[in-house]
């Protein structure tokens, strides 16, 4: 089994207009991380110009910093060419199961991102079955299964598990996600039936 964890960082809210600036990836193959990296891109003259105040606060990028990263067309050629390598983009069975934390909006923008450059194939490379772990969480809070947290940020939800994280890093935040899904697996593979069922922070 292949997982593609991955998380962006963008411009704005809103995949139709805004646009993503950083990809952070890791895929794992049977449980074991093949490939890890951090791709930066110039987004485009009026995504930058256009950029919500909200997200400029929230990951700290200026846009002069921006304009200095490659462009965003080369950056997704060379996502692809990466991605070849370990996925047969011609093989029905060989898919990665992507996986983002609060994940429709990272795989909008993911998606939007592929078509803005003319590429409609990024289903060659991932099944669209979305792992988020945010989702599982809601779950087992439905049940009492979660601890009480404060609100649901990646961050916050790293911070009570003990994870080390740094906010609005797409790297960063990528290992977070990789390691709380794993914490979640290892809590949901305990005895299902028992008590033991529990997600302790």
């Amino acid at each position: 089994m292949k997982i593609l964890y991955f998380d962006v960082e963008t411009t704005g809210l809103y995949a139709n207009t805004d646009e993503l600036f950083q990809l952070a990836v890791i895929l794992e193959k049977d449980n074991t991380v093949v490939f890890e990296k951090d791709y930066r891109c110039c987004p485009s003259q009026r995504a930058i110009a256009t950029m919500h105040p909200k997200a400029l606060e929230a990951h700290g990028i200026k846009p002069e910093t921006m304009l200095l990263y490659p462009l965003s067309q080369s950056v997704q050629k060379e996502f692809v060419e990466d991605l070849s390598k370990h996925i047969n983009k011609y093989d029905t069975t060989d898919k990665a199961t992507p996986c983002a934390y609060n994940g429709h909006f990272d795989l909008s923008f993911l998606s939007a991102w592929f078509k803005l450059h003319g590429d409609e194939y990024l289903g060659s490379f991932i099944n669209w079955n979305l792992i988020d772990p945010l989702a599982v969480i809601h779950f087992l809070e439905s049940l009492s299964l979660f601890p009480p947290i404060e609100n649901h940020k990646l961050l916050s939800v790293a911070n009570l598990l003990s994870i080390p994280i740094v906010a609005h890093d797409a790297l960063s935040d990528v290992r977070a996600l990789r390691a709380i899904h794993k914490r979640l697996l290892d809590s949901m593979r305990i005895e299902l039936d028992t008590e033991k069922f529990l997600v302790r922070s």
